[in-house]
Formats: C-alpha cells, sequence, structure tokens
C-alpha cells in the first residue's frame, strides 16, 4: 500500500530514495487500514526495533534468547 506522507507524520529514516514514516501521535491523522484503531508511532517503532533486535539475538546465540518453543510472542501497544 503507498500512501503519501500527511503532516503529523514524523521520519525515522531512510533506505536510498524511500523514506520510512510513523505517525506522530496516536491523535495524528495518518493512514491507517479499515478498522484499525489510532495508535503512537514512535512507540509502535519501538518495539518493532527491539522485535527485530531480540530476534537477532536469538539466531545468533543458538536459541538462548527469550523464547518460547522456538517461537516468538511479540504486542502491539
Amino acid at each position: 500500500m503507498h500512501t503519501e506522507k500527511t503532516g503529523d507524520m514524523v521520519s525515522v529514516g531512510s533506505y536510498g530514495s524511500i523514506g520510512f514514516y510513523v505517525c506522530d501521535s496516536a491523535g495524528g491523522n495518518c493512514p491507517r487500514v479499515a478498522n484499525q484503531a489510532p495508535f503512537d508511532g514512535h512507540k509502535a517503532f519501538s518495539d518493532f526495533i527491539l522485535f527485530v533486535y531480540e530476534a537477532a539475538m536469538v539466531a545468533t546465540s543458538g536459541g538462548s534468547g527469550r523464547s518460547s518453543g522456538g517461537s516468538f510472542v511479540y504486542s502491539v501497544r
């Protein structure tokens, strides 16, 4: 899904010519899919980064990270 950046979105980085943005606050005017509840993009992005970091650590440590039965449990705020 491609959407245009709104004034309530802030940049969290880029890769080449592709920019990555999150909604600045739960009350911001940001595109969402149908029936999606508003959310704070900063918190969601930090949760995502921590999830990726934990997954990478488990993969490189032979499974000694926090996991249950080889699967991850992840919740979104």
